[in-house]
């Protein structure tokens, strides 16, 4: 899947099109067909993709799987600051994480395969919680339907979401307005969570 590698590979080192078509020497509606699939470059472009992008060329070759299909939920703004809260996270960084949660997904169910395809649990009902926009009677729904005691401290709460079956991804953008994003993948749901916002980080130190 050299298209889609290509973008995932782009959008990781914050480039834009013509950033990228100028250091390799074509135009940026090349970068487009290249990254849509409607093209594909011969070997000395790719090896100057390869070299722009500081990766392998094999990196562009790693298989996907065509069977997963992505659902990508709204994304979540950090709670802080009547400023920050309502602020909207780049049309460029929606576009990395989008990509790099189909990355890492891809890798995670190449993994699954090579296990069998048996050590997941079955994927939980999705759109089964009934919110109210009042978060204390919403997490009061949400613990019940995690069956976990309503009040309260929780354990290992990334552990807990993956037992039920929800996968969980903990990505790296450098963006503290940004908390998550929810989806589906082949009707399983996922969760992403950016790994700098102060408290995840520390919630990652106690986990360790």
């Amino acid at each position: 899947m050299f298209h889609k590698n290509l973008k995932f590979y782009r959008l990781k080192k914050n480039m834009t099109k013509k950033e990228l078509a100028s250091l390799v020497g074509v135009s940026p509606m090349s970068i487009t067909y290249y990254e849509e699939g409607e093209r594909k470059p011969g070997m000395d472009v790719i090896k100057s993709l390869a070299k722009a992008l500081d990766v392998r060329v094999s990196d562009f070759l790693v298989n996907r799987d065509e069977n997963l299909v992505f659902t990508h939920g709204e994304f979540c703004p950090a709670c802080g600051s009547a400023v920050r809260k309502n602020s909207k996270l780049p049309e460029k960084q929606q576009e990395y994480i989008k990509a790099s949660v189909e990355e890492y997904l891809n890798r995670f169910y190449q993994t699954v395969d090579i296990l069998g395809g048996e050590v997941l649990p079955d994927a939980p009902d999705s759109h089964r919680v009934e919110l109210h926009e009042d978060p204390e009677q919403d997490a009061v729904a949400m613990r019940r339907y995690l069956g976990i005691a309503e009040f309260g401290p929780v354990g290992n709460l990334v552990e807990l979401l993956e037992n039920k079956g929800i996968l969980v991804y903990f990505c790296d953008i450098d963006n503290d307005a940004f908390s998550g994003m929810n989806g589906l993948v082949n009707d399983r749901p996922y969760m992403i969570i950016n790994q700098n916002m102060t408290p995840v980080a520390e919630l990652k130190k106690r986990m360790k």
